[in-house]
């Protein structure tokens, strides 16, 4: 029934309920709702409150009291108290609808996504929720978070709802304002580079989609991309994803903020259209290192040609400035291409302090 309930993190919603008292209630009373841990109800929530049977069955219900008619709604984060006239009478369903703020963000364990509901003396017991349209395992990694830097951004997700490019499915991936996807002009919209895949169970590829699926970025928005998925193509649901796009980081050094991951059935981004969304987390942008070299030593016993070949163990010889004076206890981190190993060695005992490094400057 379409009562406006939207079963996406962190949206608007309305519910609608249905119950029967065991005695009659004849005075005043309250009715108390719980919902599961990250729901929201707005403070004043009486105009979210409504006992009509309008796009229901109407048959199966008993219409509410005109002498129970709610007069007050207060709500405090998810819990919404609902004052009330009187009338109930047993052996009758009354159905009512309520709107809440805000769904929760993220999936609540499934024994806290439930609903409770006291009313006068009586009480239910839990009622299951239902479960967010969110994506599963997500995760976002960068290759480098450094300010004004242009960067790979890893992002791995499983649907649970499948996107079908027989629909015209669609991803939808947006960022904080401050970040900038990268993009090639386009004569309409401008392009981007992304890649996505099929992976296993266990992280593996499965396959590539190639140039396949069409990416590109919002004109008035270039924190925004999107992913259109071709007939035939489709991103199953249960199954896990891998998607390398490519974006500017901002100027400025900030904490992580939080980005979202859309998807849709059909080429329409309304919540007629909406599946599955997820909000993460992002990455901290930190000061970018304003010195860095990467170079190797050779080696009297190989070619240099045998070096770059990847024929032959390399001495790597790394050049870098911080941003900011390093202290004791303070770490550094290098890392290489995917295809480059440091060995598997729980130290890297093999390493010295170039004497010829510059010694001006931080």
């Amino acid at each position: 029934v379409a009562v406006g309930r939207t079963d996406r993190p962190g949206y608007e919603s309305t519910l609608a309920f249905a119950f029967e008292v065991g005695q009659a209630i004849g005075i005043a009373t309250e009715l108390v709702v719980r919902g599961p841990p990250g729901t929201g109800f707005r403070v004043d929530c009486l105009s979210g409150v409504k006992s009509s049977t309008d796009g229901f069955n109407a048959a199966m219900y008993t219409a509410w009291p005109a002498s129970a008619k709610p007069t007050a709604c207060r709500g405090d984060g998810n819990v919404a108290t609902i004052s009330m006239g009187h009338g109930f009478v047993t052996g009758s369903l009354y159905l009512w609808q309520l709107g809440i703020a805000s769904t929760p963000l993220v999936q609540p364990e499934d024994q806290e996504n439930v609903w409770t509901f006291a009313l006068g003396a009586e009480a239910s017991e839990p009622v299951p929720s239902f479960p967010l349209a969110t994506f599963d395992a997500t995760s976002m990694i960068p290759h480098s978070p450094a300010q004004a830097t242009e960067t790979p951004v890893f992002l791995e997700f499983t649907p649970r709802a499948e996107v079908s490019g027989t629909t015209g499915g669609r991803l939808a991936l947006v960022a904080p304002p401050t970040f900038r996807f990268i993009s090639s002009p386009a004569a309409v919209t401008p392009d981007c580079d992304t890649e996505l895949f099929e992976l296993s169970a266990s992280g593996t590829v499965v396959r590539s989609f190639g140039n396949t699926i069409r990416c590109f970025v919002s004109q008035d928005a270039t924190f925004s991309l999107s992913l259109e998925l071709p007939t035939g193509v489709k991103l199953a649901k249960g199954t896990k994803f891998r998607l390398i796009t490519y974006v500017r980081n901002p100027t400025d050094k900030a904490d992580g903020q939080v980005w979202r991951l859309q998807s849709f059935r059909n080429s329409s981004t309304g919540l007629d259209s909406a599946l599955d969304e997820s909000r993460l987390l992002g990455y901290a942008v930190v000061d970018r290192v304003p010195l860095w070299s990467v170079g190797f030593v050779p080696s009297g016993n190989a070619s240099v040609a045998e070096q770059q070949r990847g024929m032959e163990q390399v001495t790597l010889k790394i050049w870098a400035q911080t941003p900011v004076a390093m202290s004791k206890g303070d770490s550094l981190q290098i890392a290489g291409p995917a295809s480059f190993s440091f060995g598997t060695a729980p130290t890297c005992s093999e390493y010295i302090w170039d004497p010829d490094a510059p010694t001006t400057g931080t």
